[in-house]
């Protein structure tokens, strides 16, 4: 009786160890300068929906701030970072002087239990004028259903 025990806590003990660990985030980082770009993003393990969803979500919250060309479509963080570029230096040819541009995006997990996931992201974007456009925004995720959860529209 006692090894069926034994056995019963080891099973439940690695099962419950395996659901905290279920995504594999690994740190990506993408550094650049003129202009100035740094990104620092976790990378979900894709095999699981779960993860699938979460890079998505920050890619396409990248893409949203770097994007400067609504004529291109940008599908990825790469384009984005090269928009953002492309901006920049169209504005510097335009306009000789122009200060440096800056974009700083960090993004961790802010909270998680075995229903949510939530993964703050905090963005700086300096493209000229007298200051900069600070933002902290929550992902939000349904780890049941490997989902992002959408805002509540009123």
């Amino acid at each position: 009786m006692n090894k069926f025990l034994l056995f019963l806590a080891v099973l439940l003990g690695t099962m419950g160890c395996r659901d905290e660990q279920s995504l594999g985030m690994l740190p990506m980082t993408y550094t650049q300068e003129n202009p100035k770009v740094q990104l620092q993003l976790p990378q979900a393990d894709t095999t699981l929906q779960l993860g699938r969803s979460v890079n998505e979500a920050l890619e396409e919250e990248v893409i949203a701030l770097l994007a400067f060309d609504e004529a291109l479509d940008i599908s990825d963080i790469t384009m984005a970072v090269e928009s953002f570029t492309a901006g920049y230096e169209e504005l510097i040819e335009n306009f000789p002087g122009t200060p440096e541009w800056e974009a700083n995006v960090t993004a961790n997990i802010s909270y998680e239990d075995a229903h949510l996931l939530s993964i703050k992201m905090e963005s700086y974007l300096f493209t000229g004028g007298a200051h900069g456009y600070e933002e902290v925004r929550f992902l939000n995720f349904d780890k049941r259903r490997g989902r992002e959860i959408e805002g509540i529209n009123m």
